[in-house]
């Protein structure tokens, strides 16, 4: 069996920027144990799979099955990985601006915006915890919590968000050296916390409206380079602090990254650019 596929490169303009997926198109459903062993074989931190309902090819339907997994395990929502599906079906010649994906978390659709693509998701506004909610995490993190302005948590998502310290200026956070599988000692069973958000307003630059990194060792990524489902998290509650609707966002991970988000009632919009980086068949 021969079946495409491509690297893309999510909310990113250059290559060895932004967040790589594997994007493979199916004919038919795989074996279970099939998903996890392609995308061990890629070793990125997401490879999405879409299958055409109906029995339509790729690059005709605007309708798909699509399923995320990580090199260790199947994810509900993975944002970096369906904009990347898009982007590979419009590099297939698939010429919708709309695609539609039934997933894990219900349908989500990709919308052409300019030159870029935008996925609407359902919005998880995070709820305020006191400071010291699971405290052992934050302390895996940082040596002194005071550099620590609140703490939220999504239970729809099982993410953890830190908001850093007004203060503190970006760099901070940039450079901040993370143990990630101490983070994933202090809470093993991931029962509760999934996934942790650092963030911070960005006051210091007049094009950006906050900055974050993201850690999820539960799910076998130590730092996601960019991630799109956690601003499902970050958009609304970056909104109702800075009151705007339409927010701009980068990740100021090794890679980095950039975002463009609306938030509205019950939805988020989140956008950005994608560079394709490779593409081919796989033979097996």
């Amino acid at each position: 069996m021969r079946l495409p596929f491509f690297i893309v490169d999510a909310f990113a303009r250059k290559p060895f920027s932004g967040n790589p997926a594997a994007v493979v198109f199916l004919e038919k459903e795989l074996e279970e144990t099939e998903y996890l062993k392609f995308s061990s074989e890629f070793n990125l931190s997401e490879t999405a799979f879409i299958l055409p309902f109906g029995g339509s090819s790729h690059k005709n339907a605007t309708r798909f099955s699509l399923r995320w997994f990580t090199p260790t395990v199947e994810v509900n929502l993975c944002g970096h990985a369906t904009l990347a599906s898009c982007a590979a079906l419009e590099a297939f010649g698939n010429a919708a601006s709309c695609f539609e994906f039934e997933t894990l978390s219900g349908l989500l659709k990709g919308l052409k915006h300019g030159k870029n693509w935008c996925l609407q998701f359902p919005s998880n506004a995070p709820v305020e915890k006191d400071r010291n909610w699971h405290s052992e995490v934050s302390t895996s993190i940082f040596d002194n919590l005071q550099v620590i302005s609140s703490i939220l948590y999504s239970s729809a998502t099982k993410k953890m968000i830190i908001i850093l310290d007004k203060k503190l200026p970006v760099d901070f956070l940039r450079d901040l050296k993370v143990d990630s599988a101490k983070m994933f000692a202090s809470c093993p069973s991931g029962k509760v916390v999934r996934g942790v958000s650092i963030t911070k307003a960005c006051a210091e630059d007049e094009e950006l409206d906050f900055v974050s990194r993201y850690f999820s060792p539960w799910n076998g990524i130590p730092e996601d380079p960019v991630n799109g489902s956690s601003h499902t998290n970050l958009a609304p509650l970056w909104s109702k602090l800075l009151g705007k609707v339409e927010l701009r966002a980068k990740m100021v991970s090794k890679r980095g990254g950039e975002l463009f988000l609306k938030v509205g009632e019950n939805q988020v919009m989140i956008g950005g650019p994608s560079y394709l980086f490779a593409a081919g068949h796989l033979s097996f």
